[in-house]
C-alpha cells in the first residue's frame, strides 16, 4: 500500500505533539527549579533535612532533567517534521502514492492507444494525437514530481521519531525501575543504591540547554545501513507486528550501541 500523505493533516499533528511535549516540559521546568529551590535552602538543617535534599539532588532533580530533556527531543522531532512539510510538500495539500501512481499508468496506457491509433496516416489524426501525447507527457511528469516529493519527504522524516520516541521509553523504564522499590524507609530516604548514571548525558544537555549552550534541539538520526534494514522489514513478508517488533530492535540496538554524551559513554 502506497503513502498518503495530508501536509495540513501532518502540521496540524506535529504542532499539537510538540505544545504537549512542551507543555509537559515547562511544568517539569517549574518542578526542577522549586525542588532546586528547596535544596539549597540553608535556612532548612538538621539529619532529615539533609536526608531529604541528597534525595533530591541526587535523583528527583536528575529524573526531572532527564525527563524534560527527552521532551524536549520528541518536541524537536515534530519540530523537524513540520520544518519537512514546509521544505518538501510546498504546494501540496493531499498526497495518494497510490491514486497517483494509477493515474501515470492510466496516461502511459492511453499513449499507447494514441501511438497505435489506426488513423495516423491522416494528417489531422497526427496533429491531434501527437498534441495529446505531449499533453499526457507533462501530466506524467508533474505526477512522478509529485511522487518524489513524498519520498523526499518520508526519507526526511523516516527515522525523527524513532529514536527520539526510544529515548522516551528507556527513561519512562529508568524511572519505574527506581520507583518500583520503597526509597523511603524508617524514617528516611535512602538511595544508596540508584544508580543514575545513565541520565548524566540528559541531565549534562538540561544544564547546557538551560544555560544557552544548547539552544539548537538535537536529534538523532539512524546511519544509512540501518535505513536501509529498516526499509528491508518493512517490504518483507512479515505480518505488521513482527515488522514493529524488528523495526523496535533495530533502533534500540542503534541507540544502545552509538549514542554517547559528552564523555564518550553511553548514557543508558
Amino acid at each position: 500500500m502506497g503513502r498518503r500523505v495530508s501536509k495540513s493533516g501532518q502540521v496540524a499533528k506535529a504542532q499539537s505533539l510538540t505544545r504537549c511535549a512542551l507543555e509537559h516540559r515547562q511544568s517539569i521546568n517549574d518542578t526542577i527549579t522549586s525542588l532546586e529551590t528547596l535544596a539549597s535552602d540553608d535556612s532548612l538543617s538538621g539529619e532529615a533535612y539533609a536526608n531529604v535534599k541528597g534525595y533530591m539532588s541526587s535523583v528527583l532533580i536528575p529524573i526531572n532533567k532527564a525527563l524534560g530533556m527527552a521532551l524536549n527531543d520528541e518536541a524537536a522531532a515534530n519540530k523537524k517534521v513540520i520544518d519537512c512539510c514546509n521544505a518538501y510538500l510546498d504546494g501540496v495539500v493531499f498526497l495518494d502514492e497510490d491514486s497517483l501512481n494509477d493515474e501515470i499508468r492510466r496516461l502511459e496506457s492511453e499513449n499507447g492507444d494514441l501511438q497505435n491509433d489506426w488513423g495516423w496516416h491522416l494528417p489531422l489524426v497526427i496533429q491531434i494525437n501527437s498534441m495529446r501525447i505531449i499533453y499526457n507527457e507533462l501530466k506524467i511528469s508533474k505526477l512522478k514530481k509529485e511522487i518524489e516529493k513524498l519520498k523526499t519527504y518520508d526519507n526526511a522524516t523516516e527515522d525523527v521519531h524513532g529514536v527520539a520516541a526510544l529515548q522516551m521509553d528507556m527513561v519512562v523504564q529508568k524511572i519505574n525501575s527506581i520507583f518500583s522499590k520503597p526509597l523511603f524507609v524508617n524514617g528516611r530516604y535512602d538511595y544508596s543504591s540508584v544508580d543514575m548514571k545513565w541520565s548524566n548525558g540528559l541531565v549534562k544537555r538540561w544544564n547546557d540547554y538551560k544555560t544557552g549552550a544548547d539552544i539548537n534541539f538535537k536529534t538523532f538520526t539512524l546511519p544509512q545501513e540501518q535505513k536501509d534494514e529498516v526499509e528491508r522489514i518493512i517490504n518483507s513478508n512479515l505480518s505488521w507486528e513482527e515488522k514493529a517488533e524488528q523495526i523496535r530492535r533495530v533502533y534500540e540496538s542503534y541507540l544502545f550501541e552509538n549514542v554517547k554524551d559528552e564523555n564518550g559513554n553511553n548514557p543508558f
